[in-house]
């Protein structure tokens, strides 16, 4: 890259930004500096926080690190996933890097625990903890056993509640109850259990709202 004239971070919305506070970046950007304060801009569900450079990067080689400390942001209260990603902008145009951070709760030292089980067909349920669930590439850290027996084919956190853990089984028995343990499961922490939980499966005869139309509207 060259002539890069404005470096942007993008923090999820769920960072606390201590605005006016978050005046400077801290460490070198390839030798140079902010030109006056820094400005927020909102895109979507990112905090933008632009820098425009008190002079342009002549180059920057492919593969170089560029290290930027930010002061005045806060980690979000909730452990978990969050998008992070930078914008470069040169005088050829603009590019997009995209990543993701994890934050962890130093505090916590116990393993995820279920706090309700709920079926959606005949083999899928959804499984709710008390925190985000940490699954590894492949999603293939997670077993389990069930009673009575069924396969355990899938298993990975929901995109926009990570409390939430999507399972896919093999076809289980319309309207029976059925418990079950599972094996690494971990929050944030890698902290790691063996969870148990319980649900009545998926009733393929039960009666289904198609919908619903209100015959008069109140205020």
């Amino acid at each position: 890259m060259s002539g890069i004239t404005t470096v942007f971070i993008g923090l999820s919305d769920k960072f606390f930004l201590n605005s006016p506070d978050i005046t400077e970046f801290s460490g070198a950007i390839a030798g140079k500096s902010c030109s006056g304060a820094l400005a927020i801009v909102k895109d979507y569900d990112k905090n933008m926080i632009r820098c425009q450079l008190d002079s342009p990067i002549s180059s920057f080689a492919t593969g170089a690190i560029m290290e930027m400390i930010l002061s005045g942001v806060k980690n979000p209260d909730i452990a978990g996933r969050y998008p992070i990603g930078t914008k470069i902008k040169t005088s050829a145009g603009e590019q997009f890097f995209y990543g993701e951070t994890l934050i962890k709760d130093n505090n916590d030292s116990t393993p995820p625990a279920v706090v309700s089980t709920y079926p959606i067909s005949l083999d899928r349920i959804v499984i709710e903890f008390d925190e985000p669930i940490y699954v590894d590439g492949g999603n293939t850290s997670i077993t389990g056993s069930f009673a009575p027996s069924v396969e355990l084919e899938e298993a990975f956190p929901d995109s926009i509640n990570p409390r939430k853990l999507l399972v896919r089984t093999s076809t289980q028995s319309s309207a029976t109850p059925y418990t079950f343990t599972l094996h690494g499961v971990k929050n944030f922490n890698k902290i790691s259990g063996n969870p148990t939980g319980s649900f009545r499966s998926f009733d393929e005869n039960a009666k289904r709202l198609i919908y619903l139309s209100p015959s008069e509207f109140s205020q």
